[in-house]
């Protein structure tokens, strides 16, 4: 009975790129909700509470301590985590990615001839 071929080596030189691509997503779309609502109050005359949310990342936890409402404090804050879980995953994603492409076997030409690295 023969046997089976083996298997070809194969490395994956686009891991991470999904958490890259997911992460710098969300924090793009919650950050800018974040702004669009401190502009909005802002140019309602709610400058106090307005302009952290402009800032990312931090602004929010900011303008949380400053909302006049429990709720609204929590709501401000929930979209400050969203910010800080989709940048997390987005850094995290490009370490993954430039480590596995830093690490991927590469072939090249060279003077002496072909040269492979693993």
């Amino acid at each position: 009975m023969p046997q089976p071929a083996p298997q070809m080596l194969h490395y994956n030189r686009n891991k991470g790129m999904g958490k890259v691509v997911l992460g710098f997503s969300i924090f793009s779309v919650s950050y800018l909700v974040a702004a669009l609502a401190g502009t909005s109050m802002i140019d309602a005359g709610e400058e106090r509470l307005g302009k952290p949310l402009v800032v990312p990342v931090v602004g929010p936890f900011i303008a949380a301590t400053r909302a006049p409402y429990a709720t609204l404090g929590f709501g401000i804050a929930l979209g400050g985590v969203v910010q800080v879980l989709g940048l997390g995953l987005g850094i995290t994603g490009a370490v993954q990615l430039s480590k596995a492409r830093r690490n991927a076997p590469t072939l090249s030409a060279a003077p002496g001839g072909l040269q492979i690295k693993f």
